[in-house]
């Protein structure tokens, strides 16, 4: 089904034209200034005009720290003119912007024009910073978004820390986010080197005080920041395939790999298209480029219709590392147990032949669903959504993320594995559906005997009860979540044909489940000689009350809690985060599961043991501010899910 799409790409894509569009998407985003970011917006929407695809737009969503778009605050719009922190009275620079961009806090306030020149002051602990230190500046190891709150009300003018290595003496770490989403406070921050962060600490151990001069020269303002698409258009009805990344990050791998590998997909599909080496797919495919998560909230929340006839999307998220310089084994994020497809096993399947076949050295691995820019594979936005994501990577977040740590080879890789599967998906019809369903059940059927086999090891070596209870357990909820991905083929092509396959399909997931139970089974009675009677726990009160209560999500996407920031003074006990804890519970909040089922749900899918009382708390609370609400629990459908 596949290896013909991924022939003809091979020929055409070339991980040197993608490397050629990391090197400029990099020239402008590494600034980390927003008046940069409209140039690359408009350097990714000149590339989509000249590979000829149609539909080419640069959309603006509010960048005002303010607006939410579903749960997400895009950070007020900051452009970054010039920023320097030297020690006083001296030549000796410890940060300067922008030489360095990355020496400098995304949305730092500004200084007067002539700078400040004060005490800096090593800080072990910043919630116990001592009120005589308004205006001074701190040096410490990092701050955090509520920390920040406490340096305000001490009247502290900015922040020095240290986000080096020593692996890496001149490596700057890169904050984005400690500032956002509007600094009201007006705080400023620098990014120090190990070997800059050491010179400063020498200087404190010998003087005892050091004073420096800090001169930053930017603007937090009310603004816009654009999201860039563009379509090549398919020949049969509305339906459309995605590929979404971010760009607006100042790294080469993170993210302008991403996109740069997006715009080479994107003009070699076209180019294959027009030439008729591949026929023109029943459905359009669309790029999305924009700011990770908040912006591309954005654009989804203000065009419902095109992600409601969106079939599938891919997401290439650091995805051209020279791996072995960079340490990278690359992640294969898959689709959210709440909201499985078939997706999955297609992209398992095209990493298995396209990549690791052919080259041993290549390191990769499947992953649970990770709020990325995938975040559209939220049951409450519903596009089956998987991710590529190049990480550990030993620069990721640094001055030393750049174009040379950036591989063609691995471009080409990653490139032909997007190429290949937006094509496939966007051409599929009721064969290629029924191949589909093929490869879910295919991988479905391989983990129920990968877990029944762990079960059985487990029986054989510990509590034999313990691993049958759990495997009675585990063994029907993986069946029910395979029989769905498979299911979800039919959105690729339905006729009775594909319908009867995924039929059969279903029916022999559930034998899978039965014959690995009964090894199982025979296994715990060799090991214990009898089965003991499984006695169920009587229900406690916590047990009680969440099962009578249903939640309902109010909210599309996955939860920040920072719009509540604003509206309320906090911090509250699930602060806001880059992505607020409790998200894979959430997920299974769908107006038909108890908190009981969400729980059991939540605890089969990632293994991790999950504090009912807790999560109890933590749905009323979203019921209380308006993230939630409940339903009747008469109507609640049990059963299978659970």
């Amino acid at each position: 089904m596949f290896r013909s799409i991924a022939a003809a790409v091979a020929r055409e894509l070339s991980g040197d034209r993608a490397k050629n569009h990391v090197i400029e998407i990099h020239r402008t985003d590494r600034f980390s200034s927003f008046d940069r970011y409209r140039e690359t917006a408009e350097y990714c929407a000149g590339q989509m005009r000249a590979s000829g695809l149609e539909g080419v737009e640069v959309l603006p969503c509010r960048a005002d720290g303010r607006t939410p778009y579903g749960d997400w605050l895009v950070p007020r719009s900051w452009d970054a003119r010039s920023a320097e922190l030297r020690i006083a009275e001296t030549d000796h620079v410890l940060a300067r912007y922008p030489d360095v961009p990355a020496s400098l806090y995304m949305y730092s306030g500004q200084t007067p024009p002539e700078g400040i020149e004060t005490e800096l002051i090593w800080v072990d602990d910043v919630a116990h910073i001592p009120e005589n230190f308004g205006g001074k500046i701190i040096f410490t190891g990092s701050v955090d978004k509520e920390e920040r709150k406490t340096l305000a009300a001490r009247g502290i003018a900015g922040v020095v820390c240290d986000r080096g290595k020593l692996e890496f003496p001149d490596l700057r770490g890169w904050d984005n986010y400690t500032f956002a989403p509007r600094n009201e406070e007006g705080l400023f921050g620098f990014s120090l080197s190990f070997r800059e962060a050491e010179y400063l600490r020498e200087q404190l151990r010998k003087d005892g005080v050091v004073k420096v001069c800090a001169k930053v020269d930017t603007q937090l303002y009310d603004g816009t920041l654009d999201n860039v698409t563009g379509i090549i258009p398919g020949t049969e009805g509305d339906e459309e395939v995605l590929l979404l990344g971010h760009i607006y990050e100042q790294g080469a791998n993170d993210n302008a790999s991403g996109a740069g590998a997006g715009l080479e997909v994107f003009r070699s599909l076209k180019i294959l298209i027009d030439r008729g080496v591949l026929p023109r797919p029943k459905r359009s495919m669309r790029i999305l480029l924009g700011f990770e998560c908040c912006g591309l909230m954005g654009y989804v929340v203000e065009n419902p219709d095109v992600m409601g006839r969106t079939a599938a999307a891919i997401n290439p998220d650091m995805v051209g590392e020279d791996v072995e310089l960079c340490g990278t084994s690359f992640s294969l994020h898959l689709t959210p147990g709440a909201a499985p497809s078939c997706v999955d096993a297609l992209a398992v399947r095209l990493f298995e032949e396209l990549v690791a076949s052919r080259d041993p050295l290549f390191r990769w691995r499947e992953q649970g669903y990770s709020i990325c820019d995938s975040f559209v594979a939220d049951p409450t936005i519903g596009v089956p959504s998987v991710s590529i994501i190049g990480i550990p990577d030993r620069f990721y977040h640094s001055s030393l993320d750049t174009p040379d740590k950036v591989s063609a080879k691995t471009l080409d890789q990653t490139g032909l594995v997007l190429a290949t599967y937006l094509y496939l998906l966007a051409d599929a019809g009721p064969e290629t559906a029924g191949w589909l369903a093929e490869e879910a059940a295919s991988r479905g059927r391989r983990m129920i005997a990968r877990e029944g086999e762990s079960f059985i090891r487990e029986a054989l070596e510990g509590d034999a009860d313990e691993a049958l209870a759990r495997g009675k357990k585990r063994l029907p909820f993986l069946a029910e979540r395979h029989n769905t991905a498979v299911a979800s083929a039919l959105r690729f092509g339905r006729d009775e044909k594909a319908v009867s396959k995924v039929k059969r399909l279903q029916e022999g997931l559930g034998r899978a489940v039965v014959d690995a139970l009964f090894d199982l089974a025979e296994t715990a009675v060799e090991r214990v000689g009898e089965l003991q009677k499984q006695v169920e726990p009587v229900p406690g009160e916590v047990e009680k009350k969440a099962e009578g209560l249903v939640p309902k999500r109010s909210v599309v996407g996955p939860l920040t809690l920072e719009p509540l920031l604003l509206r309320e003074e906090g911090p509250f006990r699930w602060a806001p985060s880059w992505c607020a804890p409790h998200n894979d519970v959430l997920i299974w909040a769908d107006g038909k599961r108890s908190v009981l089922e969400i729980c059991q749900c939540a605890h089969l899918e990632s293994g991790r043991r999950i504090d009912l009382a807790e999560i109890v708390e933590f749905f009323e609370f979203l019921v209380e501010k308006g993230y939630v609400e409940w339903c009747a629990a008469d109507i609640v459908e049990t059963g299978g899910d659970a």
